[in-house]
């Protein structure tokens, strides 16, 4: 089965995530088939498609991987920057730059 090339980049989301703690491998998120954020406030929320339109039921990381769950990573990526803690800073020969946590693993 073919999967979109947006989900090569749930790697880097799972390596991020729990490098920085902010999951762990057991970390079960309930799939039904679309995520709305609870980070979204406004009145009509966004709802966001997994390509399982059924949804997969409840998957912990491996499980996700497994079944490249749209769902789990939409989760995993407001839990990523709902975190409290510093900006990272990307270590370079120029002078230091603060990056978006996630994409200095990208």
């Amino acid at each position: 089965e073919t999967k979109a090339v947006g989900s090569t980049f749930k790697a880097v989301t799972a390596t991020a995530a729990l490098e920085e703690g902010v999951i762990s491998s057991g970390t079960a998120v309930w799939c039904p088939g679309w995520y709305e954020s609870e980070s979204d406030y406004a009145e009509e929320k966004t709802k966001f498609g997994c390509w399982a339109k059924d949804g997969h039921g409840t998957l912990d990381l491996t499980g996700a991987i497994t079944q490249s769950c749209d769902t789990y990573f939409y989760h995993v990526g407001d839990l990523f920057y709902a975190r409290k803690g510093e900006a990272l800073v990307l270590v370079t020969d120029e002078p230091q730059v603060t990056v978006d946590p996630l994409l200095a693993y990208a």
